[in-house]
């Protein structure tokens, strides 16, 4: 899977499968905020890690189509420093390193 999703990502914007996407939700938050702006969409922002990790994209090329480089670069370093994409790869069943290979786990 990981050649296969690299080559996805690497073309350029893409989306994680619905299939891969079912196996990662549950470790995501539900549910929004009552007050401020409005969540984004975690599955949007995993798309735009996913691109940036795979090819050695820069934040500030994130295509259109994703949300707000700002937002997602943001969110990216709190998953990474809590562990959650860790465990996103573990559930993709890819090791950290397949996963986002020039960044490492944690802090």
């Amino acid at each position: 899977m990981s050649e296969a999703m690299r080559l996805l990502f690497s073309t350029g914007p893409a989306r994680l499968s619905d299939e891969d996407w079912g196996r990662v939700e549950h470790l995501f938050p539900a549910g929004g905020r009552a007050l401020g702006r409005p969540r984004t969409d975690p599955r949007q922002i995993l798309d735009a890690v996913l691109w940036a990790c795979f090819d050695e994209h820069k934040w500030t090329r994130l295509p259109a189509s994703y949300p707000p480089q700002q937002t997602c670069y943001i969110t990216f370093l709190k998953w990474r420093r809590s562990g959650l994409l860790t465990a996103v790869a573990e559930e993709l069943t890819m090791p950290y390193e397949a996963f986002c290979p020039l960044v490492p786990p944690g802090k």
